[in-house]
């Protein structure tokens, strides 16, 4: 599976007027992903970085998997300006509808960032994150998920 960005500045691929969106595209062999036109658009159940301005939109993204939830590290900004400032992460069963967690984990000058898990219980995972922001600093930080809010959070 393979989670992308895809610009929206004319309306010839989305139907939507977001500036930009995440799709999803799939592989049997790791290799050889779907077209566009067979790609899935994600739906995020919330969008936290719109309280933070109206243009602002995914601009960068990493995708992991643990314990049976997708996780996205989202990089928002000003697609149109071609930059990020929020850095947000986003969780799924299915791959395809994400929550996203109200409070960024970087609030400017994010850009490309990773999240990964570090382990698991039956309640618990924790993941750690690789911050980095657009003058090319790295920031390492480490958070804990809980699975029960995880699941009453997502119906």
């Amino acid at each position: 599976m393979s989670y992308e960005i895809e610009l929206n500045f004319n309306s010839k691929n989305f139907k939507g007027k977001d500036p930009s969106y995440v799709v999803r595209r799939t592989s049997t062999d790791g290799i050889n992903f779907t077209g566009f036109k067979e790609s899935k658009i994600i739906n995020f159940l919330n969008r936290p970085w719109l309280k933070e301005g109206r243009v602002n939109s995914p601009w960068h993204i990493q995708a992991t998997f643990a314990d049976g939830y997708y996780f996205l590290c989202i990089a928002v900004g000003d697609v149109k300006r071609y930059t990020a400032e929020l850095l947000y992460v986003g969780y799924s069963k299915d791959g395809l509808n994400f929550k996203v967690l109200p409070k960024p984990l970087l609030k400017n000058n994010a850009y490309r960032s990773s999240i990964f898990p570090m382990g698991s219980n039956e309640s618990l995972i924790k993941m750690g994150a690789m911050i980095g922001n657009k003058s090319g600093e790295f920031r390492y930080r480490e958070f804990t998920l809980n699975k029960d809010r995880i699941e009453k959070s997502l119906k």
